[in-house]
Formats: C-alpha cells, sequence, structure tokens
C-alpha cells in the first residue's frame, strides 16, 4: 500500500480472464469522486482478454489498471490489489459481482461517521439497520460469514494484522474477517452493499467440488 492515502476509498477489483463482467463490476460503482479510486489486478490473463480489459478500461478515469506477468492465484492477487491501494479505506468486489444501487455512497457515509479502524460488513439476519459490535470472541463468535464482495476495512488493519493468507486458498476471505474481529470494532450493516451472481463458471461451484474443501473451511 502506499505509505500516504491519497483517496478515501480503494475500489479493489481482482480478476483473471474475464472483461465483460469487470466492466459490470466498475459500473456498479457508479461514483465519479475524487475521494475513490478504483483498483483492478489482472492476474496474467490471457493476451487478448488482458487487451479487451484494458481498452475497455480507458473510460473509466477512475480506475488504475494493473497486470500480474504470471498468474499467482487468486488469494495472492487479492494481496496484489491491496499492495497496490492509496485509499483510508478498502473495499473488495469480486470480478464477477457487483454492487447495489446507491451501495458506495451508503459506504462512504459509514466510514465517515465511523471514528476508529474497523471491519464493516452486510449481516442481512440483523434487525436493525446498522449494529456496531466491539472487537472480540464474541464479535467473531457472532459474525455471520458474508460473502467475498462488499466488505470494508481501514487500512490500519492491513499495517497492524497484514493481507489475506495464501494459506487458505479456497476461505482466505472467512479467515481474514475472523482475524480482524479478534482485534478491532465491527460494524455490521442489514441492506447489502454487493450482490452474489450465480453463473456456471462461478468459482465457488468449483470450490465446492474440490476433495479438500471441507478441510480448508
Amino acid at each position: 500500500m502506499a505509505d500516504n492515502p491519497e483517496f478515501f476509498l480503494s475500489v479493489l477489483i481482482p480478476t483473471w480472464n474475464r472483461f465483460e463482467s469487470v466492466l459490470d463490476a466498475v459500473r456498479s460503482v457508479a461514483l465519479e469522486t475524487e475521494d475513490v479510486e478504483i483498483v483492478v489486478v489482472d492476474d496474467g490473463s490471457d493476451e487478448s482478454v488482458s487487451n479487451s480489459l484494458k481498452n475497455g478500461l480507458k473510460c473509466f478515469p477512475q480506475v488504475k489498471l494493473f497486470r500480474n506477468e504470471a498468474n499467482v492465484g487468486m488469494v495472492r492477487n487479492w494481496n496484489k490489489c491491496l499492495s497496490h491501494a492509496s485509499g483510508q479505506w478498502m473495499g473488495i468486489l469480486r470480478d464477477d459481482d457487483a454492487y447495489c444501487k446507491g451501495a458506495i455512497a451508503r459506504a462512504l457515509s459509514i466510514m465517515k461517521r465511523t471514528a476508529e479502524p474497523s471491519l464493516i460488513v452486510q449481516d442481512p439476519s440483523l434487525k436493525v439497520s446498522e449494529l456496531r459490535c466491539v472487537g472480540g470472541k464474541e464479535t467473531v463468535r457472532e459474525l455471520k460469514l458474508p460473502i467475498v464482495s462488499g466488505n470494508f476495512w481501514h487500512r490500519r488493519i492491513v499495517e497492524e494484522l497484514g493481507v489475506f493468507d495464501p494459506n487458505f486458498p479456497y476461505s482466505a476471505d472467512a479467515e481474514y474477517w475472523y482475524r480482524i474481529a479478534t482485534r478491532f470494532p465491527v460494524v455490521k450493516v442489514k441492506a447489502p452493499f454487493a450482490v452474489y451472481k450465480k453463473h456456471a463458471t462461478n468459482y465457488m461451484w468449483a470450490t465446492w467440488r474440490k476433495p479438500d474443501f471441507l478441510e480448508q473451511i
């Protein structure tokens, strides 16, 4: 990460061999402001896909596109996104997911009234619109496992706790949210920030068929 935050929020979009859905993800940010950057990291996609992505993103001035020379894998690419982020806050969005309408404006509002470094997660099971919890074991126990997309966290968390752990190839996000919740406050929000798109090539369907999936989880 940059030593001095240049933006208030960095939206991180790691991708591999996808083009149209990445453009949809970028469009879903739907907020052109000097306070928000979009960091897209192409994890060594096929040349044709990479070129299409590069050309397609030219019309989005808030996008910073990076490309790994070789494919480093999903979790390490998430960390590549973090390494390029210049924001005070981070938010991850998978390349085949999208933010709900108005989600970024709503998230920014929550961040700006959150005084201390925190994790912001969506939790549709809440009885109230928003719930703030102190970090610790009780918060970890009650944390509903959110999807990867649509969560936000402060850069100081990365500075103190580090990045996603590649030793958890299928569930690095789950481990990371729980790791954060043990040390930092968690803001739970009932209304979703992002939607999970179900389709035949979705990573999750392939993951569930892995022989060591249960062991990893």
